[in-house]
Parts: C-alpha cells; structure tokens; sequence
C-alpha cells in the first residue's frame, strides 16, 4: 500500500452551519459526513466533492501527528499527516475526536466560521452571523495582525485578543471589537482553545 506523507505549512478549518459543510484542510481537504459522523477525504477538492472513507485513523498522544488509511484515486493508501505547529495540533485532535463529540450540525449555531494559519500563525480568522450581518475579520500581512472592517471602512493593528464568556475581543488600542458566538459548545471550546 503506498505511503503519503504531508507536512502541511498551510491549514484551513471552515464551518458553515446553514449549509451542514465543515471542512477542514490539511495537505488534503476533509469533509465532515454527517452519517459517519468522521471526516473523509476529499479526492477532488476544486469541484464537486467525491468522498472517501477514512479507516484506521489513529492520532499520536500530543496529536502531532495523525494516520489514516483511504481509497484515494481508485487505490488505498496510507496517509501520515504531522505538523510541528501548536494550532495543527488542535485540529488534528479535532479530526481524530470528532466522532466521540456527538458533534451534528445544528440549525440553532448561527456563526459561519473560517479559519486560516501558515507556518503556525494566524492568517485569517473570519466570522460571521448567517442570520444578520455582523461580521468579524482579521486578517495578517508582513507588518501583523489587523482588524478589518468593511462599512464603514476601518483597518486597525490588532495588539490582544482575548475571550471575555462567549465573547471574542479584539482590542488595537483605539477601540475594543466584540463578536459574541452563538454556536455548539464543542465548537465554542475549540475556538477558545485555538484562538487567543
């Protein structure tokens, strides 16, 4: 059986609860199947989804690695996805634990969440509610991290961001920006864990 090994500098977790869609991407793109209730692989990421079944899946004690085995492209194969990055290891626990969670997706959880890292920083964290139009980005360049808000236009360097109960803050020094979740408890303990 042949081998894959990924050491993704890029990954991706993405939520969409009006459209039961969590994503997440690691190397390879994972869709979460409400009737495993597990992630499978995606073996093709650009269009229509066409998804596989993940068996084995086993996830190292510090989650700094996760395997699996797959039928990827008509053959099986074994995947060996490790990261040296804090952040990838949250998700590959994630990934590994979802199935015990009880975790479905949710008419009531109206917080469309996606997240980006590269090389284990922050990238682009962007919310927003499916039932109004509040939104909440941040986004990095080569000078830091920014708050970013479209109407009216605002840009603001990003010095802390905290979590006060179900709340995000985001403070830049001119003003304090809230985001309140409204989402599954296991998703919201996973944000608190992963972002701040």
């Amino acid at each position: 059986m042949p081998i894959k090994r990924i050491q993704p500098k890029e990954t991706t977790f993405i939520y969409e609860p009006q459209t039961a869609y969590l994503c997440i991407v690691a190397g390879e793109k994972f869709l979460f199947d409400p009737y495993t209730n597990a992630f499978a692989i995606d073996q093709n990421p650009f269009g229509e989804p066409v998804l596989s079944i993940l068996t084995d899946v086993f996830a190292a004690l510090d989650y700094k690695q996760i395997s699996f085995d797959a039928n990827y492209r008509y053959q099986p194969t074994t995947f060996h996805i490790s990261s040296e990055f804090h952040y990838d290891y949250m998700l590959f626990e994630l990934f590994a634990t979802i199935a015990q969670t009880g975790f479905n997706f949710n008419e009531t959880d109206t917080d469309a969440i996606h997240l980006h890292y590269e090389d284990g920083k922050l990238v682009t964290l962007d919310l927003h509610k499916t039932t109004q139009q509040q939104k909440f980005l941040l986004t990095r360049d080569e000078n830091g991290l920014y708050y970013i808000q479209e109407h009216p236009w605002i840009k603001e360097r990003v010095q802390t961001i905290h979590w006060l109960d179900d709340t995000l803050v985001c403070n830049t020094g001119h003003a304090e920006h809230h985001y309140n979740f409204e989402t599954q408890d296991f998703l919201l303990q996973f944000l608190k864990r992963i972002i701040g």
